[in-house]
């Protein structure tokens, strides 16, 4: 059964906001793909690359309005194996294996992979925008036309990476952050925390203060996987946390379950 169409924007955003959301979407997983290639094992960072690229593409289809599968995500990703695309597949292949050189092979296979996974999930995720707005779904393979562009894609991606790169690097000399460990609160588990981070809420302060319809707006970002948290009472236990009153922050999550009140 073939999905429909991915509309350009949902009736609830304007372009504009859809732009920018679509924006956000790829720079998120752009700077996650950057972070998954220093780690010093080889084909492992290529295999979690993948599942980043297809779960950006499934994103970037649910705030389209059309779900796509994983399995459907990554056979669109592999429709640009061929031609001059499989020079890049093949460039991540050969930095991946890099790593089995001892001491220095992971340094300067993690820092040549870092790059080169952020640009091609940029490109990826730039050439899936591009393929719904001509009307394409995610289970119909990208036109030869958008394949062609792959290779200029991934030179804007490598353009985008350093300059992730850079921003990421001022502000960290401009703001150290000692990041707080959000997953105490109740209904915050890791990934949940990795998505906060990635928002740029690092402490329990700034989650404090964080309204909750920007938690939302995040978790709807990242998908149907994370869209049925409930952060109502996030801002209040972070608040507590914040505060160091531990005992009134226990007294409030034995009354929450997943963090939402508990019923009767």
């Amino acid at each position: 059964m073939t999905a429909a169409s991915v509309s350009i924007s949902p009736d609830s955003l304007t372009s504009d906001d859809f732009a920018k959301r679509t924006d956000r979407i790829i720079n998120d997983h752009v700077l996650a793909s950057m972070a998954l290639g220093l780690i010093p094992l080889p084909l492992v960072d290529l295999a979690g690359l993948t599942l980043i690229q297809a779960n950006m593409i499934q994103s970037l289809s649910e705030l389209g309005g059309t779900k796509c599968t994983l399995g459907e995500a990554r056979k669109w990703i592999l429709a640009f194996a061929g031609g001059s695309s499989s020079v890049f597949v093949g460039t991540s292949l050969v930095k991946s294996l890099f790593k089995v050189v001892p001491v220095i092979g992971p340094l300067l296979g993690g820092l040549s992979s870092s790059a080169s996974g952020g640009a091609v999930t940029y490109a990826l995720g730039q050439l899936f925008r591009k393929h719904c707005q001509q009307g394409g779904s995610p289970t119909e393979e990208p036109s030869s036309d958008l394949r062609s562009q792959f290779e200029e894609a991934v030179a804007q991606g490598s353009s985008r990476v350093t300059e992730l790169s850079e921003a990421k690097a001022r502000t960290e000399q401009e703001i150290e952050v000692v990041a707080d460990q959000l997953s105490k609160l109740e209904g915050i588990g890791p990934k949940i925390e990795y998505l906060l981070h990635a928002a740029e809420i690092h402490t329990f302060a700034q989650l404090a203060t964080t309204p909750v319809s920007r938690i939302r707006e995040i978790l709807n970002e990242a998908g149907r996987r994370y869209n049925i948290a409930d952060p109502t009472t996030w801002p209040q236990q972070a608040e507590l946390a914040a505060k160091g009153a531990w005992d009134e922050l226990e007294a409030l999550t034995q009354l929450l379950k997943g963090g939402r009140e508990k019923k009767d």
